[in-house]
């Protein structure tokens, strides 16, 4: 599939292209609504958020983003750990705002991947957009994998389970993790994100660990241009399973392949690869990866 870039993914979502849905509403023309973009990539914390003035004659963005991903979890003796689910993420999300206020953007920073025989795999945590002491965007993390048991492949962890505009929840449910499994057993992938509303997506659960040849993959997620798919089973030897994947901002999917035989899992690079995406489970005695951090991209028109 040939790479799309963020300005014609935003005319495609403007035209409503793919699976019938209606055209998102955005002011005047395509090229107007992103004249102008300011992107958030460094990790950041309530505490010590990053701070964003609207510009002035401004009062409507339009957010992408994405939560961070879970860890990916460690692999046992002879069988591999479960992939980290992707956090939940937003396409061309419209909110309202007042020129001169500051906005609190809060990053959400990927879970650390499990370690064998020490350290279990993190959650990813977050991605925020507050007003003082309001929220007006959520964004959840994915939940990590586990690791590896003495006969049964570590579980991979669910997606971000909610996504919210101010106190208002859009998601309760999360995309499940693959469930590790023991030889001679058919795992399963991790669970297909889906269409929230038609800004909000759900990521994808993380790939199963397995004690058998290879892990499973992660789920994609879904949205109004493409279903994305997880990323490609480890082989050989108890491979753990790939994480899950949101869409944004690269297109074709992905997310990394689990450790093969002794092996650890494939490092993601956030912003080479993407973000958000769910870490991978180490193969047998193989350290499982980090999930990649979030992101929040806002677009306005100058």
């Amino acid at each position: 599939m040939p790479t799309m870039t963020r300005r014609d993914f935003t005319l495609a979502l403007m035209a409503g292209a793919g699976a019938g849905v209606g055209a998102l509403v955005l002011p005047r023309s395509a090229e107007a609504a992103i004249s102008s973009v300011a992107r958030f990539t460094t990790p950041s914390t309530i505490a010590n958020p990053i701070s964003w003035t609207v510009p002035a004659g401004v009062s409507l963005i339009y957010v992408n983003g994405s939560g961070a991903g879970g860890g990916g979890g460690a692999g046992q003796a002879s069988t591999g750990g479960g992939g980290g689910g992707s956090g939940i993420g937003c396409i061309m999300l419209p909110l309202t705002v007042v020129p001169g206020q500051t906005l609190s953007i809060i990053v959400g920073d990927g879970g650390a991947g499990g370690v064998f025989g020490g350290e279990v795999a993190g959650p990813g945590q977050a991605t925020l957009i507050k007003r003082g002491s309001s929220v007006l965007l959520a964004l959840g993390g994915g939940a990590m994998g586990t690791a590896g048991g003495s006969t049964t492949g570590g579980s991979g962890g669910a997606s971000g389970g909610a996504a919210g505009l101010g106190a208002t929840f859009l998601c309760v449910a999360a995309a499940k993790g693959g469930v590790g499994v023991s030889a001679n057993v058919n795992a399963a992938w991790g669970a297909t994100g889906y269409m929230m509303t038609n800004t909000i997506l759900s990521g994808g659960g993380g790939g199963a660990g397995t004690a058998a040849s290879y892990g499973m993959s992660g789920g994609g997620s879904s949205n109004m241009i493409i279903q994305a798919t997880g990323g490609g089973a480890a082989v050989g030897g108890a491979g753990g399973g790939a994480g899950g994947v949101p869409v944004w901002p690269n297109l074709s999917g992905g997310g990394a392949t689990g450790g093969n035989t002794g092996g650890s899992a494939e490092q993601l690079v956030a912003g080479t690869d993407g973000y958000g995406w769910g870490g991978s489970g180490g193969g047998n005695t193989g350290d499982g990866t980090a999930g990649l951090l979030g992101f929040i991209e806002i677009l306005w028109e100058a």
